[in-house]
C-alpha cells in the first residue's frame, strides 16, 4: 500500500516539474527504428549536476510502454559520480499503424527522508524523455514543412522534406507560389531536385529577389507544392516583406 501511494504523488509531481536543478538528462528525445519483433537498446544519461547522493525510480508510460524495459527500474549516484548511463530495451510490437508512436521514460528523483522518518513530498521532482518510433507508410509517403527567413533584399524559402515511406524518392522538387492578401498570386518559385532515401530528409530551397522590384511592404502568402515521384504534398505559410509579422 506505501509503495502504491508513492506512485501516486510521484505521478502527480511529474506533471507539474519539466526541469530540476539536482539533475539533468540527455537527450530529451530518442528517435528508433521499427523492425517487427526485433529487439533494440537506446541509452540517456542522467547528470549529478549538484554532485550530491541522489536516488532515482524509473517510469514508462504512454502507448509503447509494454515494449520498452529499462535495464533497471531504480538506481542511485553518489556524489562523487558525475553522472550515469541508464540503457532501454525496445521490442517492437508485432503490428503497429504507419506514422509515429512514442514512450515516455520519466526519471523521479525519490525524495529524502526528514530527520523524524516522513518523506519530503515537496523534493519529489522528475525529468521525462521520449521515445518516438517512426513505422514507415507503405510505398512512397512524403511529409514537408516550410521555413521562411525575410532579409532586406530576398525572402529565403527552405522546406524540409522527409520521406517517411518504405521506398526511396528518386525526384523530389518544391513549386512555390507568391499571393498578395488579395489572392492575387505575383510570382512562381522552383527549387532544385533532390532524391531521397527511406527514413531520410532533404531541404529545398529558394529565394524569391525583392531588390529593386518595387514589392510593397505587407503580408503575403506562400502556397508550396512538393512534387515527389508521382505524388505531392503540400504546405502553406504567411510571410511579411519589409514589416514584422505580429
Amino acid at each position: 500500500m506505501e509503495i502504491n501511494k508513492f506512485y501516486f504523488i510521484c505521478i502527480t509531481v511529474v506533471l507539474l516539474i519539466r526541469f530540476s536543478s539536482g539533475f539533468g538528462m540527455t537527450p530529451a528525445e530518442i528517435m528508433g527504428t521499427y523492425s517487427p519483433g526485433e529487439v533494440r537498446t537506446y541509452s540517456f544519461e542522467v547528470v549529478n549536476t549538484e554532485k550530491q547522493d541522489l536516488d532515482f525510480v524509473i517510469l514508462v508510460t504512454g502507448e509503447l510502454n509494454q515494449s520498452v524495459s529499462p535495464d533497471e527500474v531504480s538506481f542511485s549516484i553518489p556524489s562523487g559520480v558525475p553522472s550515469k548511463e541508464v540503457t532501454l530495451s525496445f521490442t517492437s510490437p508485432p503490428k503497429l499503424k504507419p506514422g509515429k508512436h512514442s514512450a515516455e521514460i520519466t526519471v523521479l528523483q525519490v525524495p529524502k527522508k526528514s530527520s523524524n522518518g516522513g518523506t519530503i513530498v515537496n523534493s519529489l521532482i522528475g525529468l521525462t524523455l521520449r521515445l518516438n518510433i517512426d513505422v514507415p507508410y507503405p510505398g512512397k509517403y512524403a511529409e514537408a514543412s516550410l521555413n521562411i527567413a525575410d532579409n532586406p533584399d530576398s525572402i529565403y524559402f527552405v522546406i524540409p522534406v522527409f520521406n517517411k515511406g518504405d521506398l526511396g524518392i528518386a525526384r523530389s522538387k518544391a513549386l512555390i507560389d507568391i499571393y498578395t492578401p488579395l489572392n492575387e498570386k505575383i510570382i512562381s518559385l522552383n527549387t532544385g531536385e533532390s532524391t531521397i532515401a527511406p527514413g531520410n530528409s532533404v531541404e529545398l530551397v529558394a529565394t524569391w529577389d525583392t531588390k529593386d522590384k518595387n514589392i510593397p511592404a505587407g503580408r503575403y502568402r506562400a502556397v508550396v507544392a512538393v512534387l515527389y515521384d508521382e505524388e505531392s504534398v503540400t504546405v502553406e505559410k504567411e510571410f511579411s516583406v519589409g514589416e514584422t509579422l505580429l
